[in-house]
């Protein structure tokens, strides 16, 4: 198929998750279709920026827009659609992926996010929106845990997103969510779901092996993410401090890129190791005995839980964090959300795997057979040829 993919960022490098989901999915892809990219022009291009685009059959550039999320709100009043739509969508932009589409006329268009689908909405072609998260419950989720204020904008703008998620439903061939979560949230019907996968295969782990425990606690991901600078502080603040009277000689370290002032902040504090971008973040995931994923808001799958289980990390996660890994995968969770429950599941898993109760077996790990990134793709050429289908 000769496809067209709309994202809003770069998928290279890919630094946060809509980043990650189509660079794998392009990689994928463009061994068996020709793969046209359109996206914002990215900050920075690098040598292994071009490199990623030489497998492309072509691609178009948008031109970003200063002061774009004032401008998106003080739209969203006039036209009623939500701010982060406002924000990436320009009637120059508009014009030039039309103008783009008709000269590479592709059988179908992925657009990436909620945040693109204006770009393709009214052609007359076939394609899909892949959602991702149903971002009309990310923004009321995370309303629950902010002041008054900003609550009331968030409220706001998810009942616009919700809206509009419900138009997109009329006007794309196939909506796609990674979570089945997510879907049972939402008003809308016969919506796809595929889920993500990990860049995490056997061979890498056994590369790493054999393997020393230490005396650490994890949580990895992106750490300029709202719900994973909530996730992180809440533990620091409520289950840590009991967690080191206990265990004084254990760490608990946050890796991940760009983190944010809060989090680089938790860096003095005592028994707290703020890592930032690390080369090797399996061997990370290796060392530690347990990984903490407690959050409180977001939605659709977490990968940060997917990689730690592709590396037999015994995982605690809140309801809200597990909601979105599926049945098969929560039963792999210690799922607690209050406070006694998690440190009493804590104190049993360090225990646990102090005494060598969890061993890494990669040869026996479902999560890296399941939840490959060829499975994804796999389901998502499933997804387009069914739409590809769809009468309108």
């Amino acid at each position: 198929m000769k496809l067209l993919i709309i994202c809003n960022r770069h998928p290279y490098p890919p630094e946060k998750g809509d980043q990650l989901i189509s660079y794998e999915q392009i990689r994928h892809l463009v061994k068996r279709h020709q793969v046209y990219l359109v996206c914002f022009e990215p900050a920075k291009k690098s040598g292994d920026t071009e490199a990623f685009e030489t497998a492309l059959a072509g691609r178009c550039y948008l031109k970003a827009r200063r002061f774009s999320g004032l401008f998106g709100a003080l739209k969203s009043l006039v036209n009623g659609k939500p701010v982060q739509v406002n924000m990436y969508s320009t009637g120059g932009n508009q014009g030039r992926v039309w103008d783009y589409v008709n000269q590479v006329n592709p059988d179908m268009i992925i657009v990436q996010t909620i945040r693109m689908a204006e770009y393709a909405k009214g052609m007359e072609r076939k394609k899909i929106l892949d959602m991702i998260d149903l971002m009309s419950l990310n923004m009321h989720r995370r309303a629950e845990h902010e002041p008054a204020p900003i609550a009331r904008i968030l409220r706001w703008e998810s009942r616009l997103l919700k809206r509009y998620e419900a138009q997109m439903h009329k006007e794309y061939d196939r909506l796609v969510l990674v979570s089945a979560d997510d879907v049972l949230h939402s008003d809308l019907s016969a919506v796809a779901v595929n889920p993500n996968g990990t860049y995490i295969t056997k061979d890498l782990i056994t590369a790493h092996l054999p393997v020393e425990k230490e005396n650490m606690i994890l949580f990895q991901g992106n750490m300029n993410y709202y719900p994973n600078i909530e996730a992180v502080l809440s533990f620091a603040k409520d289950i840590w401090p009991e967690l080191r009277k206990r265990y004084p000689e254990y760490r608990f370290v946050v890796a991940g890129r760009n983190p944010h002032a809060s989090i680089r902040k938790l860096g003095n504090e005592p028994g707290i190791s703020v890592l930032g971008e690390v080369e090797d973040m399996v061997s990370l995931l290796l060392k530690a005995r347990v990984g903490v994923y407690l959050m409180r808001s977001g939605t659709g799958m977490q990968n940060k839980i997917l990689e730690a289980l592709a590396c037999d990390l015994p995982v605690v996660s809140t309801e809200i964090g597990a909601a979105g890994m599926g049945p098969e995968l929560r039963e792999l969770l210690h799922i607690r959300d209050e406070k006694t429950e998690i440190l009493d599941v804590m104190y049993d898993l360090i225990g646990r795997s102090e005494k060598g109760e969890f061993e890494v077996c990669p040869e026996h790990n479902q999560v890296l057979t399941d939840y490959s990134w060829e499975r994804n793709v796999t389901r998502l050429e499933d997804i387009l040829n069914k739409a590809r289908e769809v009468e309108r």
